[in-house]
């Protein structure tokens, strides 16, 4: 047991291997709580490869072509006309 030379006493001795033990348990449990981030795998998403969804094809059956959203905003500005009391 030459490391008890460097303590006091052997109680100081199991003070400090208690510490050690429990450092290293927080430490591995902090390594386990956060994994490192891994590579995304995933194919980037190019628009208009997902195709109509059952929604937007019977949206589109029934009133026609489905609008981008720039369109129907400018499609409802002129339907909606402001009159004023003179």
């Amino acid at each position: 047991m030459d490391f008890l030379r460097w303590f006091k006493d052997k109680a100081q001795a199991l003070r400090v291997a208690l510490q050690a033990g429990k450092a290293r348990e927080f430490a591995e449990f902090k390594r386990a709580a956060r994994p490192k981030k891994s590579k995304n795998t995933k194919p980037v998403y190019e628009p208009g490869t997902l195709g109509l969804s059952a929604v937007s094809a019977s949206i589109k059956k029934e009133h026609g072509v489905i609008l981008s959203r720039r369109e129907r905003k400018q499609k409802a500005r002129e339907a909606f006309k402001r009159h004023y009391n003179n």
